[in-house]
């Protein structure tokens, strides 16, 4: 059974087909991101067709631009009106498709859009309407604005940084360059471009640039920090760190973009930098931190030495305060610097030249041959350091003390090597100064001693256990007691009763010395203030050192002590020596004004310190007291008794009070001053050094012979 035939289908109608046509292309305007308009040529333009597409794009309902309660015109931003209207003109009067871009006024604010329209002619060729689409470019206009401004901020990166953006190909030929180049290097990017990098890369920086380049930087994404010596174009270098990354994809030619920033400031602010924490600033020598550096590779290299010796000499300046006192700080850095070139010319070229501070210089020998070879430079040392030198027009003939310690696998480390060589050096003073010493264990341990001695004296004067001795000074006339002489003592709690000799040398050093005196003098003064009831002619005499005059404060410390006391100026004399005087600058002053006070002055030893006597008439002292030295040979030496006749007729001469004659043993030494014309007498041939208790039960057996 055969199915029926269907009727063949009617052919659509030409109005229907002309529906369905104007359906489906309702259809595309409706969902195009904008709008189609059809407008008459009539003086307002009105719109006689719009897509729905305007009402999504601007907001506004079709019908208000088609019943004109919008104009098109005011949906065009203002500043853009003149340019548009131009565009439409333009393409009408060459019966052309016009082309716009700008920005539309709608209710949720601006867009972006598109236009492109086109005039509608009649047969006779007037003009009858506009036909037109308009569409949503606001995502592409943001998007294409970010790209602007990115370009922007590209550009004025390269433009006006001081840093150097610029790319080169496989060849190393640079491809771009920022004009930031002519400030950096001097050249414009026209003298670069097409030129390899490699031309202004310092000859001595090639092979590494190259084999940076040609062997890592050849990978797609490798990066690379490098830092090398450019050509500027006035001749000079400049360092430059630069920044490198292969910008290629993979199996593409690489093309290097590069970021080149000058570094040269930067480097050579870094070394100064390490010049001055390294090398001292007035010679150019290693400091104690570079010197302690190479001091600590030479022990590692100690056991592999073998056979060679390596030393460290530690230098100290005797007498350098001298210069500075009397010449001033600036000739002292002069002859400190010519120290330091005298010792770079005896160090070798593996030895290390050093200034530690002050006046400390050192020498570290490296790889000497032997002991005897390290004894030999130090002597050339000696003797390169002791050749006289003009400063500002005065001679001085510089003099160190100086203190070796060999290295060996013994030691921690370089602060032990130093420390040996210091305290040789220190060896090397106490046995009066210039030579050199080598460190030896047993120096270590007197070093030890001295420390804890030291320690102990600090403790002594928390405990009070100084003790203050008194020693008669009598006239020469009749022998009758004029005054004392203050001499402390320490009552050790282990060691007993100690000199001076046992303890004062290290309380100089370690600046205790200060306290020590103005102990002794407050004592002995509340001591005088007791005697001087019954006996009111009495003094006491107190020695002072060269530390007291450092101190700013000594004569209010003098003025302080005799106001405590009760004692009358006049009743105290300072015993002063010669070597304090002429080392200390200060002592002038401070002793004129302590004489100001009424305080009286003595210089004692006199005799033993210099040859020329010319100070005495700067300094302000009222009387000489003679060096032991002179009377303990005045019968077996004609000299010391012709010496001790000079100095009692110098002083009358000089118009001074009188002369006193110390360490007198016997009755004949006393007698032979006597004669010679010294006023007064001190001495065991009339009494040790006693405690105040016994001074003063001897005052009472001669007080037939005191005066008042």
């Amino acid at each position: 059974m055969t199915a029926p035939e269907r009727p063949p289908r009617a052919a659509p109608s030409t109005e229907d087909a002309l529906k369905e046509t104007e359906r489906a292309f309702r259809t595309v305007l409706d969902n195009l991101p904008g709008f189609a308009y059809r407008c008459r040529n009539e003086p307002t333009w009105p719109t006689e067709l719009l897509s729905e597409g305007f009402e999504a794009l601007t907001g506004y309902p079709p019908s208000d631009l088609l019943e004109e309660r919008v104009t098109y015109a005011s949906l065009i931003h203002p500043d853009d009106r003149d340019r548009v209207w131009a565009d439409v003109q333009e393409g009408l009067a060459a019966r052309r498709r016009f082309q716009s871009t700008y920005r539309m006024l709608t209710r949720g604010g601006e867009k972006w859009v598109w236009e492109q329209g086109q005039g509608i002619w009649s047969a006779d060729g007037a003009l009858v309407a506009l036909e037109g689409l308009v569409l949503d470019v606001s995502a592409q206009k943001a998007a294409e604005m970010e790209v602007r401004n990115a370009e922007e901020r590209f550009r004025l990166l390269t433009e006006h940084s001081w840093d150097i953006v610029h790319v080169q190909d496989a060849e190393r030929v640079i491809q771009y360059i920022s004009p930031s180049v002519e400030r950096m290097l001097g050249y414009t990017p026209d003298e670069m471009v097409g030129r390899r990098g490699a031309l202004f890369v310092h000859p001595e920086d090639q092979d590494f640039v190259r084999r940076i380049y040609a062997g890592e930087m050849r990978e797609p994404g490798a990066t690379a920090r490098t830092e090398f010596r450019l050509g500027h174009k006035d001749g000079s270098w400049r360092t430059v760190e630069v920044f490198s990354r292969n910008t290629a994809g993979p199996g593409q030619p690489p093309y290097v973009l590069t970021y080149t920033r000058d570094v040269t400031e930067q480097r050579r602010m870094e070394a100064e930098l390490r010049q001055l924490a390294l090398y001292d600033a007035l010679t150019g020598l290693p400091n104690r931190t570079l010197l302690l550096d190479r001091l600590g590779h030479a022990l590692a290299r100690t056991e592999e030495a073998g056979d060679a010796v390596c030393a460290l000499l530690f230098l100290d300046l005797d007498r350098f305060k001298r210069v500075n006192d009397s010449l001033g700080h600036a000739a002292g850095d002069r002859l400190l610097q010519e120290v330091a070139r005298r010792i770079q010319a005896v160090a070798r070229p593996e030895d290390t030249p050093a200034r530690l501070g002050g006046d400390e210089f050192a020498l570290l020998v490296q790889s000497a041959r032997s002991e005897g070879q390290v004894m030999g430079i130090a002597s050339r040392l000696q003797a390169a350091i002791s050749t006289p030198a003009t400063v500002d027009g005065a001679e001085i003939t510089p003099s160190a003390s100086m203190g070796v310690a060999l290295l060996h696998e013994g030691y921690a480390g370089p602060d032990e090597v130093l420390r040996d060589a210091d305290i040789a050096m220190y060896s090397t003073k106490a046995r009066g100064r210039g030579g050199f010493a080598i460190f030896s264990p047993t120096m270590h341990a007197d070093a030890m001693g001295l420390l804890e001695t030291e320690n102990a004296l600090r403790r002594a004067l928390d405990r009070y256990e100084f003790r203050t001795f008194y020693q008669p000074i009598v006239s020469a006339e009749n022998e009758a007691l004029v005054g004392w002489e203050a001499l402390v003592r320490w009552q050790h709690p282990e060691r007993g009763l100690l000199g001076p000799a046992a303890f004062l040398p290290i309380a100089e050093d370690s600046g205790l010395m200060i306290q020590i005196d103005r102990w002794v003098m407050g004592d002995a003064l509340r001591q005088l203030c007791l005697w001087r009831e019954r006996f009111p002619e009495l003094f006491v005499s107190v020695n002072v050192s060269g530390s007291d005059f450092d101190h700013p404060g000594m004569v209010e410390q003098v003025q302080s002590a005799l106001s405590e006391a009760c004692v009358p100026a006049g009743a105290l004399r300072l015993e002063v020596t010669e070597s304090v005087l002429i080392d200390n600058v200060a002592a002038d002053s401070a002793l004129r004004q302590v004489k100001a006070l009424g305080v009286r002055v003595d210089l004692d030893d006199f005799g033993t310190g210099y040859s020329s006597l010319s100070y005495l008439s700067r300094f302000a002292v009222d009387a000489l007291k003679i060096d032991r030295s002179f009377v303990a040979s005045l019968r077996e030496r004609p000299e010391s008794r012709a010496i001790v006749g000079a100095i009692v007729s110098l002083a009358g001469s000089l118009g001074l009070e009188g002369t006193t004659a110390e360490g007198i043993e016997s009755r004949e030494q006393a007698d032979d001053l006597r004669a010679a014309g010294c006023t007064h007498l001190q001495g065991y041939a009339f009494s040790p050094p006693l405690p105040a208790a016994e001074a003063e039960a001897w005052m009472m057996s001669h007080a037939e012979a005191l005066p008042g």
